[in-house]
């Protein structure tokens, strides 16, 4: 069987979007499937290599324009780019000819934006899936992104999606009711799930595990948060995990608000069963997120949260049972939450508990297996 994984991740970071198609590509490699993989955008090499190793073939949109007339003519003209990218991808695939491409978003509207793939989506007589792994709730499309993204959708033999609210956002902002959908879980990374000792000690440890990205994660409104006085006066400390963009403005707003002896920026860190073997709970202030992998994570380890009603928070965490659910993506309903989780801090060990037993019942242990068979039923 041969299939084609097409991501869109473009200019970001790699993150928990990418996981799933990795994984499942890499999967049916093992199983001696071929797989064709086309990359727009950053991926971590050692990723390739393993993707290769395994039989996979992988080629990047900027290596599609190999003549020089094209190269000098597509600077000049963004559609002759478009076109010639186009015609290539189209050549590669068909070529290929696989019995399925799965085109994999990091958001939710990277299709609408990305003329290349679009054209040749709309162009290709090979049977198509989409995922979506974001969403932005007040969002407005143009007219023109709408029709696109409609016609892709409704032409595609599966629409994925990682949460509810990321799917009616997107219904709702399209004006149509979409076929063929589906909801998808994303890998988490974590080698096992295994029993952690809790943390003993009477500094409540907290720890956020993003890109330090402000305007999606939400890091300033922690850091406003904590500038105050009460929570001066309180014992705790926040690691930052994470790299990203907005490093060096988090660092200046840090030592700008004597927060020094209180937040520390830890930068990345691969081994989550290690920082939750140090840390009593999760704190997610995200602005826009669907299905963050490391509220799971933190659940499987058997802690718990303060987050944010983003994604599909609300279908993981019971507000008040099993975490602490902040209405909006604001301070004040972020600072409510916090206080409201400090004055039952002599509970989070046993809510974390209950946070676990909700993970174990809900999560799919493999879910790159679980996406492979459904997607072997689309063929």
């Amino acid at each position: 069987m041969k299939l084609v994984f097409i991501s869109l991740l473009k200019g970001k970071l790699w993150g928990g979007s990418e996981n799933l198609w990795f994984n499942t590509a890499l999967l049916a490699a093992k199983k001696n499937y071929s797989i064709l993989v086309v990359i727009d955008g950053n991926i971590d090499p050692n990723k390739i290599e393993i993707l290769k190793f395994f039989g996979a073939k992988v080629i990047f949109f900027e290596d599609h324009l190999t003549n020089i007339k094209d190269k000098l003519l597509s600077r000049l003209d963004k559609d002759y780019a478009v076109k010639m990218l186009s015609r290539h991808l189209e050549t590669k695939i068909n070529n290929f000819a696989p019995a399925l491409i799965i085109v994999n978003q990091p958001g939710c509207y990277d299709l609408a934006f990305d003329n290349i793939t679009a054209k040749f989506l709309t162009q290709t007589n090979s049977k198509f899936v989409i995922t979506f792994h974001s969403y932005i709730a007040d969002l407005v499309l143009t007219e023109e992104s709408i029709l696109k993204m409609t016609k892709l959708c409704s032409e595609a033999k599966g629409n994925y999606f990682v949460a509810k609210k990321q799917f009616n956002v997107l219904q709702k902002q399209l004006n149509t009711e979409l076929n063929n959908v589906f909801f998808i879980q994303n890998p988490i990374n974590l080698n096992s799930i295994t029993d952690l000792s809790y943390p003993d000690n009477e500094t409540i440890k907290f720890a956020m595990v993003s890109s330090l990205d402000i305007l999606w994660k939400g890091q300033d409104i922690l850091l406003n948060i904590f500038s105050k006085p009460e929570w001066q006066q309180r014992k705790w400390h926040l690691s930052i995990f994470g790299d990203g963009p907005d490093y060096e403005k988090l660092n200046n707003s840090i030592n700008k608000l004597k927060l020094t002896e209180f937040i520390s920026l830890k930068g990345h860190h691969s081994d989550i069963s290690g920082i939750w073997a140090t840390h009593h709970l999760l704190l997610m202030p995200s602005r826009v997120d669907a299905a963050p992998s490391v509220l799971l994570e933190a659940m499987a380890c058997g802690r718990t949260a303060v987050c944010t009603n983003v994604g599909f928070v609300d279908e993981w965490i019971e507000d008040g049972v099993t975490g602490f659910i902040a209405s909006k993506p604001t301070e004040e309903s972020f600072e409510i939450k916090l206080n409201e989780m400090w004055q039952q801090r002599s509970r989070l060990k046993e809510i974390g508990q209950q946070a676990k037993m909700v993970f174990l019942s809900k999560y799919v242990h493999n879910a790159d297996q679980a996406f492979l068979e459904h997607l072997e039923n689309k063929i």
